[in-house]
């Protein structure tokens, strides 16, 4: 996950070279040390503020996934670690909103509200069968459901579970007197549950934020040498395009230095 501050200095690197392009070329077309400034800070402003705008427009959406899929998991999760009694007394709070709920075994039957018979016309009376106690719900639990739905005298089931066997989902084509629905996690979360204000909590798997020190080593990673190597050789370059050159011969050097150290830096620590 990136962190503010390579997003910073991602922005940073991406105005410094932007404006240090224009600088060179308007610097070449005129004498004025000011305009050139002038027009390569505006030019590289505006591109910054276009590629920041395009970029949080694309990225809205697949940060609201993102989220989304961070919320299947961590329900997926909890789910596994959760007594089954709470998972099922957690699905009937879930869904008592909708229908009418009322409890059999270890499942639950799902009755259409009358009150709203126009909103939900999908779901008659339906057995609804959460099962989270292995990684993969196989034929001998679809045969369990099975013969509670037909003791009950239902004609459908929906059953939700994290993955299911090769076998049963074949099973659950060919059974013709009893309309079977397998729905993952996903599919669960965004039919049922994605209104739901809480989700079950019996395990703690929030990220902690990066400390400053965390920070600074993300900065002066190795994997980052190669960065600061381009971006050093970026500037001595252009030293050679503009008749200031002292500046660009400093931070040039600085950043070269800085790519050499942060690459020999973890030898050195281990060798000595």
């Amino acid at each position: 996950m990136r962190t503010k501050f390579s997003l910073i200095l991602d922005s940073f690197v991406l105005f410094l070279c932007v404006g240090l392009l224009m600088f060179a070329w308007v610097k070449f077309y005129t004498k004025s040390v000011l305009l050139s400034l002038i027009v390569s800070i505006l030019v590289a402003t505006l591109i910054l503020f276009i590629t920041s705008t395009i970029y949080k427009k694309r990225t809205a959406k697949l940060n609201l996934k993102k989220e989304e899929k961070k919320q299947v998991d961590y329900l997926n999760l909890n789910l596994f670690f959760t007594p089954k009694a709470e998972v099922l007394q957690y699905f009937e709070n879930a869904l008592k909103q909708k229908y009418q709920v009322s409890k059999t075994m270890d499942c639950l039957i799902l009755k259409e509200n009358t009150s709203q018979n126009d909103k939900h016309t999908t779901l008659h009376s339906t057995l609804f069968a959460p099962f989270y106690d292995k990684e993969k719900l196989d034929y001998s639990t679809l045969l369990h459901f099975y013969r509670i739905a037909k003791i009950n005298n239902l004609d459908n089931i929906i059953i939700c579970a994290n993955d299911f066997d090769d076998d049963v989902k074949n099973i659950a084509k060919q059974i013709k007197n009893l309309n079977i629905k397998l729905l993952d996690t996903t599919q669960i979360y965004s039919t049922y549950l994605k209104a739901q204000p809480q989700l079950p909590q019996a395990v703690d798997i929030t990220k902690k934020k990066l400390k400053q020190m965390e920070l600074l080593r993300y900065a002066f990673s190795p994997a980052r040498a190669r960065h600061y190597l381009l971006f050093g050789l970026l500037l001595l370059l252009t030293s050679f395009l503009v008749p200031f050159k002292i500046y660009y011969l400093v931070f040039g050097s600085i950043l070269c230095v800085t790519a050499l150290f942060v690459k020999l830096y973890p030898i050195l620590k281990k060798n000595s």
